[in-house]
């Protein structure tokens, strides 16, 4: 993985957590399947080997709370977990433009709804984890 995909997964899988143990213990064991560049955005998408541990409750959610700035850019990112697994990560431009050929990290931090329902979205050093267990435990 790049240090950006690193950096990126460390904070989406940050937090007190089974759900997020397990989406952890997965990442330890995957390789990068695969790289794709949109030109607005990157896909990495991960194999993880049969041994994996699997969410007990398979689920399909995104974990979405982490943007940054990257060689002048803002940008968000996502991870899709489909059938209780990591399965890939997005990064996308919130603006036009190109992805970065070699990604220079100006700032990474999360954002969240203020308020709580709203479409706004605020910048925040600390993660609404009230919000993100909503999405983590919404089928069980």
């Amino acid at each position: 993985m790049t240090e950006l995909e690193r950096r990126v997964l460390e904070m989406l899988l940050a937090g007190d957590d089974p759900v997020l143990d397990v989406l952890r213990s997965q990442l330890q064991l995957a390789t990068v399947a695969s790289r794709e560049f949109s030109g607005a955005g990157l896909f990495t998408n991960f194999h993880l080997p049969s041994e994996t541990p699997m969410l007990s409750v398979p689920q399909n959610f995104e974990i979405g709370d982490v943007s940054g700035k990257l060689s002048g850019k803002d940008c968000g990112f996502l991870l899709f977990v489909r059938n209780g697994a990591i399965d890939f990560l997005e990064g996308h431009l919130w603006d036009d433009g190109e992805w970065p050929a070699s990604p220079k990290i100006e700032s990474l931090y999360y954002m969240h709804h203020s308020p709580p329902d709203s479409p706004r979205l605020v910048k925040t050093e600390q993660r609404d984890f009230t919000a993100l267990r909503a999405i983590l435990h919404k089928d069980q």
